[in-house]
């Protein structure tokens, strides 16, 4: 969907776009779904921001990593294989 504005399930073209994906935590507070999570003194949490698009047709969601090299920076080991 991200690349032909078209749903993959019901080839709908009525798509939505979310910047962010928000998690509720503890107390219903709102933050950022991240990958790839880690605690910085300095910058408080970092990972990678997780964005959606949605079909309005059918519901179908698909989920991406805005910047996949974010991974680098975070503590999760990142092994590309063929």
């Amino acid at each position: 969907m991200k690349k032909t504005k078209k749903c993959t399930k019901c080839e709908s073209t009525e798509i939505f776009y979310l910047e962010s994906v928000v998690d509720r935590a503890h107390g219903n507070n709102a933050s950022k779904l991240l990958v790839g999570l880690k605690n910085d003194f300095w910058r408080g949490k970092i990972g990678g921001e997780i964005e959606a698009y949605i079909c309005a047709n059918c519901g179908y969601v698909e989920f991406y990593l805005k910047d996949p090299k974010s991974l680098y920076d975070s503590d999760v080991a990142v092994n590309v294989k063929p």
